[in-house]
């Protein structure tokens, strides 16, 4: 008989920071940032990299809330550490990641 079930989740969840250079910034739309994000993983890690499923299910200005799967984590840490887009100056700042959502926030999230 089990009396206890250890939660385990499949999915990863990252808190990002998007840095630009002052001189420089602009707007950034979701899918320019995913553009960039699946850019990163390219270059990390070459065409087999570019095909990790990335989720940003939230954008709080020059935050991003951003799931994969457990096993595709590290790979996305590395990718998104290292990257930096010449020509606009962004690059990313991993501020979190945990496995549970609820861990990575500076505050809570309302997605309503």
């Amino acid at each position: 008989m089990v009396l206890h079930q250890r939660i385990k989740s499949e999915n990863y969840y990252i808190l990002v920071k998007i840095l630009q250079n002052s001189s420089m910034e602009i707007e950034l739309e979701e899918l320019t940032l995913r553009h960039f994000i699946t850019l990163a993983l390219s270059q990390s890690f070459g065409i087999f990299g570019s095909a990790i499923s990335v989720d940003i299910i939230h954008r709080d200005a020059s935050l991003l809330y951003l799931r994969c799967h457990i096993n595709d984590s590290e790979k996305l840490l590395l990718a998104l550490g290292s990257y930096i887009r010449e020509p606009e100056q962004v690059r990313f700042q991993v501020l979190h990641a945990s496995n549970f959502l609820f861990k990575i926030g500076p505050k809570p999230i309302s997605f309503y």
